[in-house]
């Protein structure tokens, strides 16, 4: 499943079972910490609204993931079945660490680039922002990525769902 691009399930359940099978696992507000780190399973797995045929969820963790995607969700007939449209969109303040750090990272590349180009000698501590642009790839993709492809999977079950469109 590719992370960044929209999916859309069909399932044959009924518009109104859904919605219902979503209010069954998504709460309102947030447990507090405490209590989702200590294992208390008395919350539902994920919280955030539903408005209509709309809705907007993150998944509840029982740690920090500062990366943890936020889920939108269109709910839409199509004949007998429906199809539920997602879109996965990383935290917006992590967004911007990224940002910062890339932009860090591509500069202190450019001038590893010159310092390779005019220097004699080959220095290995000059290939070190390449390293730093690698990491920033690898939180984006792992951080993002595997909590986007547990709700999208959760998603699928919960909806005994196929995938139309990736």
């Amino acid at each position: 499943m590719n992370i960044f691009k929209k999916t859309i399930f069909t399932s044959t359940i009924h518009q109104e079972e859904a919605l219902e099978r979503l209010q069954d696992v998504v709460q309102d507000t947030r447990p507090h910490p405490m209590k989702v780190f200590m294992g208390d399973s008395s919350h539902k797995p994920y919280s955030g609204r539903i408005e209509g045929h709309i809705f907007i969820i993150k998944r509840i963790i029982g740690y920090r993931n500062h990366f943890l995607p936020e889920i939108k969700g269109v709910i839409t007939p199509d004949g007998a079945n429906i199809n539920i449209e997602l879109s996965v969109k990383p935290n917006p303040v992590a967004l911007i660490f990224i940002g910062f750090f890339f932009v860090f990272a591509c500069i202190a590349s450019l001038v590893s680039i010159s310092i390779i180009v005019t220097s004699e000698v080959f220095e290995p501590l000059t290939l070190i922002p390449f390293g730093m642009l690698g990491i920033v790839a690898l939180m984006v993709i792992l951080g993002v990525g595997i909590e986007a492809n547990v709700a999208k999977r959760f998603i699928k079950n919960l909806f005994n769902a196929s995938v139309k469109k990736e």
